[in-house]
């Protein structure tokens, strides 16, 4: 049987990408043939795997294929097989089918954050916690596939490794975790005789977290049915990482955990450093050009230090790709369509949490100072808007309009999650007569807890929907229609852009509670209506 998996994945127009984890114990060096089977429009390929890397417990396979452009939309069907037999994966499943979009439909893509919790590891949380991967693999499946999702962007947050202080025993052990914390962790040095066993209970924490929870059959199915594009945030690693202090971020028991984290983020998020999309060795910003998208996905985590978000490597390379060519796959109609789509782990445009939150946290994480884990001190930082990032916010959008201004699309996206509610929000530019605007989506969380009605008092207490930059507005907006419409919405949920029959491309929100669908008719950017 199928460990995890399998999680397919695109990296370019037409380019689909399979990994999964077999068990250390399936023999398929002496006689037994691991081959992916793909059928489309009657024809079948058969493909061997092109990367091969053991885990602790597991052998990760990823396969490659493309699927040859089609003026119909179409389905493909696939299954992996062992010996020329199908396997099954742990939901019980031994063959999946997903939807490639026709040459000139505008694809279905979806977006969705926050998917775990912070204290309890996959398997000890009730199936009711996951209601919205079964909406959502309901809603994939509506009318045969008929309105099918063709991508899904899981823009941080896909694990939750928190509960990693008290799940790894090395922590207890060494007084690492708990009062004076700080100083202890950041002081520790790891004992050459205890290395290989410490990196061992890592090792098993972060498969055990992979496995337990993509193994939820919901979380499964999608993973299976459509293909994803994923990028990590704090929690992928630990709650803050790259935004401690410089001696407990980079002391040796954190720089260890990030090192295991990163290989279990690059193999099964990332499909191994074989993905076409990543533009870098050095971290895993990924281009994957889809249609009449441009999917630029930013990683903020890699190259994070409490002073830096993005290295001046990640902006440079943005800057080429700016003054290269784009939209090369959108004809016909796609070609009234282009669009960017910045997929940036926290959001741009949102809540300014500046003044007064800054001060809150501060004095919180003042009192925590010395216990890391229980300190405020990095959500703060975490956010565009704080004080240490004001210039390289400006930056971000400086260089995200200078996109729009070389290129004229219809509309620049920045989609988000990780602030536990959902909504929309805009940064205007302003230049005498002229008004143009980036739109920002946030689609948060899929499975931790929306924030609670206290916390949500605190947060609008703490926090201004505007915030005035040089030269331009950042700003929260009502999603929806009419006065009542909210800024913020706190319950779980999933996005997606959607075009309808008669209408432009929407921005649309799938609720916990089945209320009215909320969607947002954002303006159209660099083509508006004469």
């Amino acid at each position: 049987m199928i460990t995890l998996g399998p999680i397919l994945g695109i990296e370019q127009d037409y380019k689909y990408t399979v990994v999964l984890l077999l068990p250390n114990g399936v023999d398929t060096a002496n006689g037994s043939l691991i081959e992916l089977v793909v059928s489309a429009r009657g024809i079948t390929a058969r493909v061997p795997p092109t990367t091969i890397e053991d885990t602790s417990q597991n052998t990760l396979f990823r396969f490659e294929f493309e699927i040859d452009p089609s003026v119909e939309s179409e389905t493909v069907d696939y299954v992996i097989e062992l010996s020329n037999t199908p396997i099954e994966c742990a939901s019980g499943n031994s063959s999946w089918t997903f939807v490639v979009p026709g040459q000139e439909v505008i694809p279905k893509v979806g977006f969705a954050s926050c998917n775990g919790d912070h204290k309890l590891m996959p398997p000890e949380m009730h199936s009711s916690e996951f209601i919205m991967w079964e909406k959502l693999i309901q809603a994939h499946h509506q009318e045969d596939l008929a309105y099918a999702f063709h991508c899904l962007l899981l823009c941080g947050d896909q694990v939750y490794a928190d509960p990693i202080w008290d799940r790894v025993p090395y922590f207890a052990k060494h007084g690492l975790i708990g009062r004076n914390s700080t100083r202890n962790m950041s002081a520790h040095k790891i004992s050459p005789s205890e290395k290989g066993d410490f990196i061992a209970q890592l090792e098993a924490f972060y498969e055990e977290l992979y496995v337990g929870c993509w193994t939820r059959p919901a979380i499964a199915k999608v993973l299976a049915s459509v293909p994803s594009v994923m990028m990590w945030d704090d929690h992928d690693i630990f709650d803050g990482w790259g935004s401690y202090p410089k001696d407990l971020q980079n002391c040796e028991v954190f720089q260890e955990i990030y090192a295991v984290a990163k290989r279990y983020f690059e193999l099964l998020q990332i499909r191994t450093r074989s993905n076409s999309a990543l533009l870098s060795d050095d971290h895993y910003s990924q281009r994957v050009p889809f249609r009449n998208f441009e999917m630029l996905i930013l990683d903020n985590r890699s190259l994070r230090t409490r002073d830096q978000i993005m290295s001046d490597l990640q902006y440079k390379e943005l800057e080429d790709i700016k003054d290269g060519s784009v939209f090369d796959h959108a004809h016909g109609e796609l070609a009234k369509q282009p669009t960017f789509i910045f997929g940036i782990p926290v959001p741009v445009a949102h809540l300014n949490y500046k003044k007064r939150a800054e001060g809150l946290l501060g004095r919180i994480g003042w009192a925590f100072k010395n216990n890391f884990v229980k300190s405020y001190d990095d959500d703060a930082l975490d956010h565009w808007d704080h004080h240490l990032h004001e210039g390289e916010q400006k930056r971000l959008i400086d260089l995200l309009f200078s996109f729009g201004d070389t290129h004229e699309p219809k509309y620049i996206h920045i989609v988000s999650g990780d602030v536990h509610s959902a909504g929309a929000g805009r940064v205007d530019r302003v230049r005498g007569a002229e008004k143009r605007h980036l739109n920002q989506l946030i689609a948060s969380p899929i499975v931790y807890h929306p924030v609670g009605k206290i916390q949500q008092k605190i947060v609008h207490w703490v926090s201004e929907d505007v915030t005035d930059i040089p030269g331009y507005r950042v700003r929260v907006d009502r999603f929806g229609i009419g006065e009542n419409a909210p800024a913020n919405i706190y319950e779980r949920n999933f996005g997606f852009l959607y075009k309808a029959e008669g209408k432009g491309i929407m921005f649309y929100l799938t609720l916990e509670h089945d209320q009215e669908k909320y969607s947002w008719d954002q303006p159209r950017l660099f083509n508006p209506d004469k």
